[in-house]
This record gives C-alpha cells, sequence and structure tokens, in this order.
C-alpha cells in the first residue's frame, strides 16, 4: 500500500467528529444499593449525557437502610407500606454510560402493627435519604453493567397519637446492578 492513501484514510477516518447519540433511549435495570430500592428495578430514560430514572424493590416493604454493610435491608413492620427512589444521572459517554454522577432521593412509609391488646394503634415510620453517587458504567451493545458508591444523608421520622421523634444520619450507597438499554 502506498504511503500517501493510506495516510490521507487514516486522517479522515480520525479526523470524523464522533456523533453523540440521538433520541431517547429507555433502560431497565435491576441490582443491589438505593438508586434500585435497596433490591429490585429502575426504568431510566435517557437523552444524550443525561438520564432521569424511578425504582422500587425492597424499599417498598422495609425501611431505607444505612447500615455500613454494603446492600443492607431495613426494617419491616408487616403492615401497609410503600416506598420508591427518583434520581437522575449525567453520564461522560456521548452514548450513555462510562463515568456517571447520580443524586437520587429514597422513601418508604410504612405502619407498625400496633398492640391491640394494649388498645394501642399502630405508628406510621418514614424513612427515607438523599445521596449522590459515582461510578462507572460498561455497555456491550444492549447490554449494561454498572458499579458506584457515595453517600448522603438518612432521615427516619416515627410518628404517633402522642409525639413523633426523628433523627438524621450519614447515609452510605453503593450501588451495583446490570441490564438492558433500548
Amino acid at each position: 500500500m502506498r504511503p500517501i492513501p493510506a495516510l490521507l484514510a487514516t486522517v479522515v477516518l480520525f479526523a470524523t467528529p464522533a456523533r453523540a447519540d440521538e433520541g431517547v433511549h429507555v433502560a431497565l435495570l435491576a441490582g443491589l444499593g438505593l438508586a434500585q430500592g435497596q433490591a429490585g428495578a429502575r426504568l431510566e430514560v435517557r437523552a444524550g449525557h443525561f438520564a432521569l430514572f424511578a425504582g422500587t424493590g425492597l424499599i417498598a416493604s422495609t425501611t431505607v437502610d444505612v447500615s455500613p454493610l454494603p446492600f443492607g435491608f431495613g426494617d419491616s413492620y408487616g403492615g401497609p407500606g410503600y416506598g420508591a427512589v427518583a434520581g437522575a444521572r449525567w453520564y461522560s459517554g456521548d452514548r450513555g454510560g462510562r463515568f456517571f454522577v447520580s443524586p437520587l432521593f429514597a422513601f418508604n412509609t410504612q405502619k407498625t402493627p400496633g398492640d391491640p391488646a394494649e388498645h394501642q394503634p399502630g405508628n406510621w415510620i418514614h424513612s427515607s435519604a438523599a445521596t449522590l453517587t459515582a461510578g462507572w458504567q460498561w455497555k456491550w451493545s444492549a447490554f449494561v453493567i454498572e458499579a458506584g458508591a457515595g453517600g448522603g444523608l438518612y432521615f427516619l421520622l416515627h410518628s404517633d397519637k402522642v409525639q413523633g421523634s426523628s433523627h438524621a444520619q450519614a447515609a452510605p450507597d453503593v450501588t451495583l446492578a446490570l441490564g438492558f438499554e433500548l
């Protein structure tokens, strides 16, 4: 091969700007961490570098857990309850993926059963966490794997007919998930 055409071909290939991903993409990921509702799934809608997500999992039936062990699960009181997570992501890659930064908010509300024999009604317990995580997302075609860590604040509120109590503390957050993006 002659050097001038090979050099010209190389210049044309590398001088062509990389095209950013166009359109809106939807991803479904399952895993562990607050972004997946402690252990569950999240749905993510992404356009370019930015994404919004919502998810649920064990957080629907257990309080938000901030134990020092990664992937802990909160208390379950056996009463009615609900919980979810919502957040945003910024990805460094043009097609999503690569390095990410993600603020999120997770919440849970449960009712304790109380003590009918003592004529004590159940109490409502509200737990929530606001965290910021950073990590890496690997993409192969439509398949996605991600891992990240971060932290934030955890809030717990007990409310009953007589008095309520609340406290806040540091909240570690670790995320590990896999799924696919269309």
